[in-house]
């Protein structure tokens, strides 16, 4: 098919070249999918208004986010397991967003291991990594500090899925032979992952992570401000 240049084109490549059962994985949202439709038409009413007769001869997007200085103010979100799309998966991300002179969120769920990724990856780029308060309080202090080590720059904090349901995703019970999950040991995904989520975690167990890192922390899914807890 022809380069693909929009998101649109993107999932339709993905479509040809995935198989069913993980081009639907990655396709779909939370059950009922319904914010998955709605954020689709958002954007749609997104338009751009440029400003014209300037001079736009030289460009440059490059900004600072959390100090961090990137070409331009586009990052990878956390996307999980990604080898199961491509051989090197999280990998070849690294090596992509360092080519272009941005980041990536290395997602909690990662194919690859946080060492590989920071090898492949720009020591001055923007590298974060996702982070779930699970029940186990051992595997989370891991996590921090294997992000410690190898020069993750922030923890993004995803607060907004203590308990789910994705449509597609029940059916994908375990992984390929062929990949792991870093952070798990290779846990199915089904009762094995599922069995780690903590429904129970609040404001107080930001205040614990903090105490445990110097690290930034970022929430990652907050839709609603309380004044003096934002």
């Amino acid at each position: 098919m022809a380069q693909p240049l929009c998101l649109e084109d993107f999932e339709a490549f993905a479509r040809k070249s995935l198989s069913g059962l993980v081009y639907e994985y990655y396709r779909a949202g939370c059950y009922p999918e319904q914010t998955l439709g709605d954020n689709v038409q958002a954007f749609k009413r997104y338009r751009l208004r440029p400003k014209l007769l300037r001079d736009v001869s030289r460009r440059d997007l490059r900004t600072t986010i959390l100090g961090q200085e990137i070409a331009f103010p586009i990052a990878v979100a956390p996307t999980a397991m990604q080898r199961m799309a491509h051989s090197d998966g999280e990998v070849a991300t690294a090596k992509a967003v360092t080519s272009l002179g941005t980041g990536m969120v290395l997602s909690c769920v990662t194919t690859s291991t946080m060492e590989e990724v920071a090898e492949a990856s720009s020591p001055r780029g923007l590298r974060w990594a996702q982070l779930h308060i699970f029940k186990d309080e051992t595997l989370v202090r891991s996590i921090v500090r294997k992000a410690e080590t190898n020069g993750y720059k922030a923890l993004i904090v995803t607060v907004d899925s203590p308990i789910g349901r994705r449509s597609a995703g029940e059916s994908l019970k375990e992984l390929p032979l062929h990949i792991r999950l870093a952070h798990f040991g290779g846990e199915k995904l089904s009762s094995g992952l599922t069995s780690l989520d903590n429904p129970k975690v609040t404001w107080s167990h930001i205040d614990w992570l903090s105490s445990i890192t110097t690290l930034p922390i970022v929430l990652k899914g907050v839709l609603t401000g309380i004044k003096g807890q934002l």
